[in-house]
């Protein structure tokens, strides 16, 4: 089973539940990253790190994965937020423990 990790300090949270006998393939991939405007959760089925031959700059490509960015309580979108997924969809709006709960309503 995977550990959680803390990377760049205390705001982002990294997690891989387990990697490829290669390991080259990470599989489960979870990332948190907390801002002074809320928080970006990132979940993927898979991912890796690509270096560009060029600039040596590294990447980390996250695979059949979704972004939700906004409100968390207990990991889980709540509150309002964003979430993008593969397919181009956004759901933006109110969400309660995970679940989307629908459009954001102007007070």
């Amino acid at each position: 089973a995977g550990q959680f990790r803390e990377i760049g300090g205390e705001h982002s949270v990294f997690y891989i539940e387990s990697l490829s006998a290669d390991k080259k393939l990470m599989n489960h991939v979870f990332i948190k990253n907390s801002t002074p405007t809320g928080d970006d959760l990132f979940v993927a089925n898979n991912g890796y790190q690509y270096t560009d031959a060029q600039t040596g700059d590294s990447f980390l490509v996250l695979l059949d994965g979704r972004r939700y960015e906004g409100e968390l309580v207990h990991l889980q979108p709540s509150g309002l937020g964003a979430e993008w997924f593969p397919d181009g969809r956004v759901l933006a709006g109110r969400w309660a423990l995970g679940e989307y709960a629908g459009p954001a309503v102007a007070p």
